[in-house]
């Protein structure tokens, strides 16, 4: 009876982790989804200035107001693009509003649209 208590108790605890994993929307990626994946939902959104595109490297340079969602304050730095594409019709001295994938210095923006 004991053994069979016990087993019980495991079982309702590896539903407890699984169920999270399994509801999840595919569509939407998961938690841990590569920075380049389409459907990951983005993690942060940011507004800046352009200061300097690398197309070759797959760059663009904002100087950034604070980003609430990742507790980052105003700053200037050089992000990663998902799609080249991204950078398509930006220039130096545009407004951006921009999408992040990804919670660390690391973050790859997913989304970038200028500001009129």
């Amino acid at each position: 009876m004991l053994k069979s208590k016990h087993v019980l108790i495991v079982a309702a605890l590896g539903l407890a982790v699984a169920t999270p994993l399994l509801a999840q929307d595919p569509k939407r990626g998961t938690p841990s989804a590569p920075h380049g994946v389409e459907h990951a939902a983005p993690d942060a959104h940011g507004i800046g200035v352009v200061k300097a595109i690398d197309p070759a490297a797959g760059t663009v340079t904002i100087s950034h107001e604070p980003i609430a969602e990742l507790s980052w304050p105003a700053m200037t730095m050089a992000f990663k693009v998902a799609q080249p594409d991204l950078l398509k019709g930006v220039t130096v001295g545009n407004k951006v509003q921009f999408a992040l994938q990804g919670k660390t210095m690391a973050a790859v923006i997913v989304s970038l649209k200028l500001v009129e």
